[in-house]
């Protein structure tokens, strides 16, 4: 009973939260089986300590269970975009599953069978080894930006026809700036424009900033659009609306930024920008 304690409060936390944090969930299964191998020399027949025999049995089977809900969590969201990636990351899971319980139990029962004071070595060392692996090993990897990465089926046929949709539009939205920039020159024969503010337009800094940042990491016209809302702070939804874009697309296009410009996420993406627009000022 008390190993479904974290269980349920981790999946508590999914469920209230939108969406689920899967590295929410895998840092508290390492937590759980960290502590619960802090807790094996309780369980030695030595010390005959209950209370942390039980707490060793308690947060390993917690630990174990996070990581099963874990599995099943990303198989889902990753079978929530692309149905066929689905089956392979299933496939992975369970060889994994089954290669960590065929590594595990010999060692397990050739510790067991040295004595109490060499199991107590073993566990030690494998404490270790699985904390350097987590949290050394897999510092800079994150399972929700892994999810993200997963492209739906046939995106690329998706991406061509939204492509040639935005073409038309382009083509269908040229005759009105035809129109204002007709309506502009009358303005400035009949002197409503004065001079000097046709001849120097205003320039937004940031614009500027996002055109050089644009140019020095070779993205394209679409991608500096999207590049422009991003450095303003605005979200993947506004920015599907502002330019007519599928939320696809528009995840395809923040991929490819972060690449070239290096970057994790749009805190990081925003720095970038200012600090060129303060080379630039």
């Amino acid at each position: 009973m008390a190993s479904c304690i974290p269980v349920c409060v981790v999946f508590a936390a999914a469920t209230i939260r939108r969406p689920p944090s899967l590295d929410a969930s895998y840092r508290t299964a390492v937590l759980c089986i960290i502590a619960g191998l802090l807790c094996a020399p309780f369980a030695l027949p030595a010390l005959q300590d209950q209370t942390g025999e039980q707490a060793y049995i308690a947060l390993l089977s917690a630990g174990s269970d996070l990581f099963n809900m874990l599995a099943y969590c990303i198989v889902a969201s990753v079978g929530y975009r692309n149905k066929l990636g689905a089956v392979f990351v299933a496939a992975t899971v369970l060889a994994a599953q089954w290669l960590g319980i065929g590594i595990g139990a010999p060692i397990a029962q050739m510790a067991a069978a040295l004595g109490a004071l060499s199991s107590l070595w073993a566990t030690a060392a494998m404490a270790i080894i699985f904390f350097t692996f987590n949290y050394i090993g897999l510092r800079n990897f994150s399972f929700d930006r892994a999810v993200e990465t997963v492209l739906p089926a046939h995106a690329d046929e998706n991406t061509s026809d939204e492509n040639t949709s935005e073409n038309t539009m382009a083509l269908e939205a040229k005759p009105s700036r035809v129109k204002s920039a007709s309506t502009s020159d009358k303005a400035n024969e009949l002197g409503m424009v004065s001079p000097a503010a046709a001849t120097q337009p205003i320039v937004d800094p940031i614009d500027e900033a996002c055109s050089s940042v644009a140019c020095a990491c070779n993205l394209t016209n679409r991608e500096t659009d999207v590049l422009r809302l991003l450095a303003r702070g605005r979200t993947s939804p506004f920015i599907q609306e502002e330019l007519v874009l599928s939320r696809n697309t528009v995840k395809t296009h923040v991929r490819h930024i972060y690449t070239k410009l290096d970057v994790h996420s749009q805190q990081e993406l925003i720095s970038k920008v200012e600090q060129r627009k303060t080379s630039i000022e």
